[in-house]
């Protein structure tokens, strides 16, 4: 049952997180966005996400409460969550770089009051955290957090 709702949970994840570099990425104009704007899913599928968020939620509040997990958006962070737990106020404080879900939510305006008070736009267009670019991880840091995930996902 746990790898059942461990594997749920690293899709919900992926899905969430691919989602968000898309959304960020993609910039369409006004117009189609109004195009591509998708019903809902099914009664079924809505009750899964939920589910799957609320799991979000409760292991985030338990790595919270372990002192490995940190965001610095608005609400759990289920990158973080499925790789065990990152920093991502301290990875933007040492300008290390974020984490792919933090990196999509700071452009999309999702920063904690705390993190939102320090950020601007330098004269490029970039994301900046105290006057230093936002950077996504490094490749080798997201390798490394995949095969801990992977770790996380193949305990029984």
């Amino acid at each position: 049952m746990k790898s059942r709702a461990a594997h749920w949970l690293g899709m919900f994840g992926l899905l969430a997180c691919g989602y968000g570099l898309g959304v960020w990425h993609a910039q369409p104009s006004a117009s189609a966005k109004a195009q591509q704007i998708a019903e809902l899913p099914d009664s079924d599928t809505i009750t899964k996400i939920k589910a799957a968020n609320d799991a979000v939620f409760s292991a985030a509040a338990d790595l919270r409460a372990a002192n490995v997990y940190r965001s610095a958006t608005v609400g759990a962070n289920p990158y973080s969550v499925f790789v065990g737990g990152v920093d991502a106020v301290e990875d933007l404080r040492t300008a290390r770089g974020v984490d792919p879900h933090t990196y999509a939510a700071l452009y999309a305006g999702l920063a904690t009051e705390e993190i939102a008070a320090d950020l601007g736009f330098d004269a490029k267009g970039r994301l900046t955290y105290r006057d230093r670019p936002v950077q996504m991880y490094s490749i080798e840091r997201l390798k490394k957090l995949y095969k801990k995930q992977q770790r996380i996902l193949d305990v029984r």
